[in-house]
């Protein structure tokens, strides 16, 4: 075409719809948190505890480019890492700045990517705890350590666009939106997500009207007898994943002055299953060879004594309170010489909130009252 006039005309004519629907659409996008992480955390960090702004994207379950974002901008002193299983570890348990990492570790992957992201950004905290979840080292659930997780996007795109609408038939979050400050379509839609500390918050969940996903464990306990993730068998810790993860979490050892580890717990009930079937044993020796290569101890909470059903959100995450136990289990009687733990509000907190899983998202909002969501006849 060698008219310009013409090709101005014809390209407005092309470009004018889309842009009708798109320029909207990316500002929508903004506003709600589904796109620039950086933005989402500038609006966390710069809320009060009493306007705590949670997050979670409807579009994008990728926990480790936030949580690491995160983590860049506070520089904390203590970090907690792994998966979803970690996210109960509050910022109130600590009386140093703190991050948590929970959910950004789904499996040996993430333990190499986090020591690149250490190195690239000159980052050594002083005390860094990771829960380490024996199926990490299955390769039928966590194929060759797990897949890289994806950036969070800063534009929009068609698939962006039509995902999120797909998300209006379980609510409208658009109308949601300007109701609460929440970021992400799924913290708008559910007031669940994590917190500026990177904790986890449970509201509704807890609630009445939560949803009823593992009543009385028996969805977990399912899982087990029929060899769903995470329980599928293997006869032993694929070699290839426990050397990888001892060489990371050597590679973390010297970038902390102190390194914690952990196996995370199991709802009691839950335990007895698992320690019952002989086909999950490789979960114990994931734990001694894992040891055995690193020259120090993992902190074994699989078997809890120190909490109950009660305290669990499902058959393997544990409540706040039940961490809380954990926490300061570790600070006070496994020798551990770090003097950061607030125990004093440590013990207020297990002493006020025993028996409940919500402790710490319960006093945050009044609407959140916990009942016995699980049915197991706990009282709440």
């Amino acid at each position: 075409m060698t008219d310009p006039i013409k090709f101005i005309k014809f390209f407005l004519i092309g470009t004018l719809p889309i842009a009708s629907i798109f320029v909207p659409y990316y500002f929508l996008a903004l506003s709600v948190g589904e796109i620039n992480i950086d933005r989402v955390i500038d609006k966390q960090l710069e809320a009060s505890e009493t306007n705590n702004v949670l997050f979670r994207s409807g579009l994008n379950q990728f926990a480790f480019p936030y949580k690491t974002k995160l983590m860049k901008r506070v520089k904390p002193e203590i970090v907690v890492l792994g998966s979803s299983r970690s996210t109960q570890v509050r910022q109130q348990f600590f009386q140093k700045e703190f991050v948590n990492l929970g959910g950004a570790i789904q499996g040996v992957t993430d333990i190499e990517d986090y020591v690149i992201f250490l190195d690239d950004n000159l980052l050594k905290p002083d005390l860094s705890i990771l829960f380490i979840d024996p199926w990490w080292f299955n390769e039928i659930v966590s194929e060759n350590g797990g897949m890289h997780q994806l950036e969070y996007p800063n534009g929009v795109s068609i698939d962006h666009l039509f995902e999120s609408l797909k998300l209006l038939k379980k609510g409208n979050w658009i109308n949601l939106a300007f109701q609460n400050n929440n970021q992400g379509i799924a913290a708008i839609l559910t007031e669940e997500g994590y917190g500026p500390d990177g904790s986890n918050n449970y509201g509704k969940y807890v609630t009445i009207n939560g949803r009823k996903s593992d009543v009385q464990f028996k969805d977990t306990i399912m899982r087990i007898k029929n060899q769903k993730y995470p329980f599928q068998l293997i006869n032993n810790p694929t070699p290839d994943l426990v050397i990888r993860a001892c060489s990371a979490i050597k590679s973390i050892n010297q970038r902390t002055n102190n390194l914690i580890l952990v196996a995370p717990p199991f709802a009691p009930t839950v335990w007895s299953s698992i320690s019952n079937n002989s086909e999950l044993s490789y979960i114990d020796e994931v734990y001694y060879e894992l040891e055995q290569c690193l020259g120090f101890e993992i902190h074994n909470y699989m078997d809890t004594n120190i909490s109950d059903d009660c305290e669990f959100l499902d058959g393997f995450h544990g409540g706040d309170t039940t961490y809380a136990r954990i926490i300061l289990d570790i600070f006070l009687n496994k020798k551990i010489n770090y003097p950061f733990a607030d125990v004093k509000f440590l013990q207020t907190f297990i002493q006020n909130e025993s028996g409940f899983a919500s402790g710490f998202t319960r006093h945050q909002s009044k609407k959140f009252s916990e009942v016995d969501f699980l049915e197991l006849g706990c009282s709440k």
